[in-house]
């Protein structure tokens, strides 16, 4: 994979990388890691994924350890980002990249109903504006929780099974990736690499 390998060329090159007692390859240093990430991000991922990773970024500034909020800001931005990112930012949170996409699917099942309440609120907007209730809210909104957690119970066993990393399917993962997804297909059109 060219980003990971390209991320793999700067991690050398800053020379975080070394050998545990069963021979795999860690990192040692950690801070350098980081800012090897942070510059590849910078250069191939669109403004959102640089923007939540560079509050990531801040939230790791002088923390030895992580902790709750640091792991699920790990599960919820890694794991929420295109294959290819979580595939790159899996080697800075020292996991693998399948966990991500497994731990992210979990937290997309459990914020699934925010799709529902959202058609609801939508629906009782609308009704305010037309002074008649939109038909079959309730039935979307149904339909679309449903579509959402079984695309991640489906992501989750594809993702433990093949161990791969899988993109986000959920509105929020849209959104997020939407500019990296144009930015690479802009760069592959026409050549370009504007940030």
């Amino acid at each position: 994979m060219e980003g990971l390998e390209n991320l793999e060329s700067m991690l050398e090159n800053a020379g975080v990388f070394s050998l545990d007692d069963e021979g795999n390859r860690i990192i040692t240093d950690s801070v350098s890691a980081h800012e090897a990430y942070f510059e590849y991000v910078s250069g191939n991922s669109g403004f959102i994924n640089r923007w939540i990773n560079n509050v990531y970024r801040n939230y790791l500034k002088g923390r030895a350890n992580i902790g709750p909020v640091g792991t699920f800001l790990q599960a919820y931005i890694g794991g929420c980002m295109t294959r290819s990112d979580q595939e790159v930012f899996a080697q800075i949170a020292e996991d693998d990249p399948w966990r991500l996409t497994v731990k992210n699917a979990l937290i997309d099942i459990v914020f699934s109903p925010q799709y529902y309440l959202l058609l609801q609120g939508t629906g009782m907007a609308a009704s305010f504006v037309t002074e008649h209730a939109p038909e079959h809210v309730n039935e979307i909104g149904y339909g679309l929780t449903s579509f959402i957690i079984t695309a991640n119970v489906i992501r989750m066993g594809l993702a433990a099974k093949l161990k791969k990393a899988y993109a986000s399917i959920s509105l929020e993962g849209l959104v997020i990736n939407a500019p990296t997804y144009i930015k690479r297909l802009n760069n592959k059109l026409f050549g370009t690499s504007e940030k």
